[in-house]
């Protein structure tokens, strides 16, 4: 169990460090407002029954024409930001589904591959359990090693014995 971890770390080690880093997407423009025409904004306010004839604000022409490009510079800049916006994510979108299928496909691949090792370990591994089960040869254990001993020894001292009672 512990060898099919290690060969899936090793596997998967490559197939993550390969993953590339996704491209540099362009910023989403700054939302900045120029004074057209610059200077100071001069407001006065004026109640009802003075000068004007109503109640509300009284603004000199350049501070009216800056306030009016403002709402204009306004309107135009949120077009720019959400076109942006939209592009960006569009191009996230594209990008994230390519990854996924590259993922997806490089998933079967890996788990394929996987199986088909671990089904040859496997089929090794029953091999050798097979191989281990049946024992050792006859000529390779403990008691015919004993009784080889045993013989071996005996045939010495008997022909140990009959060559001293011949030389006799």
């Amino acid at each position: 169990m512990r060898y099919l971890a290690a060969a899936t770390l090793l596997l998967l080690s490559p197939a993550v460090w390969a993953q590339e880093v996704p491209p540099q997407l362009p910023d989403v423009p700054e939302f900045r407002l120029e004074p057209i025409p610059p200077g100071e904004d001069v407001i006065a306010a004026i109640q009802k029954g003075q000068q004007a004839p109503f109640t509300g604000m009284l603004f000199d022409p350049p501070t009216a024409l800056r306030w009016g490009n403002y709402i204009e510079q306004a309107r135009l800049q949120a077009e720019l930001c959400y076109r942006s916006w939209e592009q960006t994510r569009d191009a996230e979108r594209v990008y994230h589904t390519g990854v996924l299928a590259l993922e997806r496909s490089a998933n079967v691949e890996v788990r394929t591959d996987l199986q088909q090792r671990v089904k040859r370990l496997e089929e090794e591994n029953a091999k050798l359990r097979g191989e281990l089960s049946k024992g050792s040869p006859w000529y390779e254990t403990r008691t015919f090693g004993l009784v080889l001993g045993v013989v071996g020894t005996s045939a010495l001292v008997t022909v140990g014995a009959v060559l001293v009672n011949s030389v006799k």
